[in-house]
């Protein structure tokens, strides 16, 4: 005989905030229910008695003799995913040329976070460097002259 109660079976939470995926022992379990049924197991746990590394986890659950994980038509996609973006912020580094930098150095301190926000938004709309204030054009110029590299980043051109 069936149970009856008020309590939903299922409660899905919504915001308009981004949930990290760094150091979030929940993400994966929340996102995978079916591979997490009871929902712990999720990396980056620090109650796990033995740390263990995010690409180490992603290999223990691809290498466990039930398939699910592997066969899970996205797990295997947003594990890889989550692992370059974290590879990414840790393997890309600025460059300028030699001459300029103490001049770059001073200046790009003096630039706020807004500014490059707005700088930001302001290129994503409008695509255009027309109607920039004179701060922002300030900004665009010393960012022209700052180089990035992203190297070792696994399945990135980088990484070839």
């Amino acid at each position: 005989m069936p149970v009856s109660s008020d309590e939903p079976d299922l409660v899905l939470h919504r915001s308009a905030d981004p949930v990290t995926d760094y150091q979030n022992p929940h993400l994966l379990p929340g996102m995978f229910p079916t591979l997490y049924p009871f929902g712990i197991g999720g990396f980056d746990d620090k109650l796990r008695p033995t740390q263990l590394a995010f690409a180490n986890q992603a290999r223990h659950c691809f290498n466990l003799h039930d398939k699910a994980f592997r066969y899970h038509r996205a797990f295997m996609f947003v594990v890889l995913n989550i692992h370059q973006r974290h590879t990414a912020h840790l393997q890309t580094h600025f460059t300028v040329r030699r001459d300029h930098f103490e001049h770059l150095a001073r200046t790009l301190t003096t630039v706020s976070p807004s500014t490059l926000r707005r700088l930001a938004d302001q290129l994503q709309r409008e695509h255009t460097y027309s109607n920039l204030s004179s701060e922002d054009r300030a900004a665009l110029n010393l960012l022209n002259q700052v180089n990035t590299i992203a190297a070792r980043i696994p399945g990135s051109q980088a990484s070839k």
